[in-house]
């Protein structure tokens, strides 16, 4: 073939590798555009069961030594974090058998808690503690005192209460009496019949309707579009029962319901309000500051002993010096509602007093929690429901909680001791930006918390109006 001939022939071969490598680069783009985009998922901070840091300590009720780490920075001023969106509402955890307990004190004594792992960050040079974290036992600590970052151990809070308290008997209404001295057997006191068979009157001044709730007077007008979960059990000729400074210590009928009827002035009292005993019994609004006591702890509200559905609601909880805010010893099968609830900081430590926000030992079979915010240098709520009991509870049910930590030092918001159903819809902690979450936030053998959010300073109160002295209950979804 002549050069003249060849090179046409070369130019049609090259203009057609060129066209053909065009079109295989057009199609591979538009492969490429057609492609589904694959999005990772949002990391969760999911805490199953095998993430769990659970403490290396003997199996017994002797309270765990550990080294003091290091500590922590300051939590961060208000505002600093956005609010979280609230959290769908979480399953029921299933009831998995549990291995053995350790053996536990005598009944009525001091529970215990195992320690928890401390917080693996350092504060930088100069950083300075929240004033009012706890020392010794039951004492307010001073400013820029500190404890171990995370950790927690025996608990501190006391079991039976020191006196037989106030006796009434069925069909009355109690009368004052004199304050009996903290630790000894107080007197029963005679109280005025009442009428058989007449209901309590409401704001209005008429008795109640048959289908309505019990509501104590002057609490019973909705002023809020916010409705709460659960009314109160319905009751059959109430006794009420009058508490004052002097009468802070009840002990009810197992066979009779109540209407527990607070002052209208703020409740001053040792060791707060005490309640022993009663069937259905239903206490809204009232504002307690507890005064400690001669070992040093102060707790707000004491249930025991209840045998049908014990119903707070609207109750403001304070005290400087406030070591426990709710205590629970439910053996007897209760359940217990708690709403629209506010609980002053409570304040405790490692080495001394390790306050909760709400503490149980012994049941109920059901708790509800609906609308309580809580403040602690320590822990939140501590879980042990079968620490005197051999059976394990029904249900826990928490809505609208939210948990601040207010302390350098503070162990963990949420802690679920042993295996039981717990359900929780948006539930929120707002936890000290130092300590990693969920690890040294939340503890659970069972993944109870999985749908628990992560909150900040800003998140927001979920109560409804303001609890305390001129507290009107929203009324009630069911």
């Amino acid at each position: 073939m002549s050069r003249s001939t060849a090179r046409p022939h070369a130019v049609r071969r090259l203009y057609t590798l060129a066209v053909m490598t065009a079109v295989l680069v057009v199609c591979a783009v538009a492969a490429a555009l057609a492609a589904p985009t694959t999005i990772e998922p949002q990391r969760t901070a999911r805490l199953d069961a095998a993430e769990i840091p659970l403490p290396d300590v003997a199996s017994t009720n002797v309270h765990p030594t550990a080294p003091a780490p290091a500590p922590v920075p300051a939590p961060a001023p208000a505002g600093s974090a956005a609010a979280v969106a609230p959290a769908p509402a979480g399953s029921v955890a299933p009831v998995v058998p549990a291995p053995a307990a350790s053996p536990g004190a005598p009944g009525g004594g001091t529970p215990s808690q195992p320690a928890a792992p401390a917080a693996p960050a350092a504060a930088p040079a100069g950083a300075s503690d929240t004033a009012g974290t706890s020392g010794a036992a039951g004492t307010s600590g001073a400013a820029g005192t500190s404890g171990a970052a995370g950790t927690s151990g025996a608990a501190g809070t006391s079991g039976e209460p020191g006196g037989t308290g106030t006796q009434v008997a069925p069909g009355a209404v109690a009368a004052p009496s004199s304050p009996a001295p903290a630790g000894t057997a107080g007197s029963a006191v005679e109280a005025t019949t009442g009428n058989a068979g007449a209901s309590p009157a409401l704001a209005s001044g008429e008795p109640s309707s048959a289908d309505a709730p019990v509501v104590p007077a002057g609490h019973s007008r909705p002023t809020q579009t916010g409705r709460l979960t659960w009314a109160p059990p319905r009751l059959d000729n109430p006794i009420t029962v009058r508490v004052s400074a002097s009468k802070s210590t009840l002990r009810l009928d197992n066979d009779r319901d109540y209407l527990i009827d607070m002052p209208d002035t703020v409740l001053r009292t040792v060791n707060g309000l005490t309640i022993t005993g009663g069937r259905d019994v239903v206490l809204i609004g009232g504002h307690i500051e507890a005064r400690e006591t001669a070992k040093g702890a102060a707790r707000g509200l004491y249930l025991k002993d209840q045998t049908g559905t014990v119903h707070v609601e609207g109750l403001r909880l304070s005290g400087d010096r406030a070591t426990e805010g709710i205590n629970l010893d439910q053996r007897r099968g209760a359940t217990v509602q708690l709403q629209n609830i506010g609980v002053g900081t409570v304040r405790g430590s490692y080495a001394g007093h390790h306050a909760d926000v709400l503490q149980t030992w012994a049941g109920p079979d059901v708790l509800r929690v609906d609308r309580l915010e809580g403040s602690t240098t320590y822990q939140g709520f501590f879980l042990d429901p079968k620490k005197f009991l051999d059976r394990a509870p029904t249900l826990f049910d928490f809505r609208n909680v939210v948990l601040r930590d207010s302390g350098r030092t503070s162990a963990y918001l949420l802690w679920q001791s042993g295996r039981f159903p717990i359900s929780t819809e948006n539930v929120t902690v707002a936890r000290n930006p130092s300590k990693g979450f969920p690890k040294y936030v939340l503890r659970s053998q069972m993944g109870s918390w999985n749908e628990v959010v992560d909150g900040g300073s800003a998140t927001p109160s979920p109560l409804l109006g303001t609890p305390g002295l001129s507290y009107v209950s929203p009324g009630y979804a069911s």
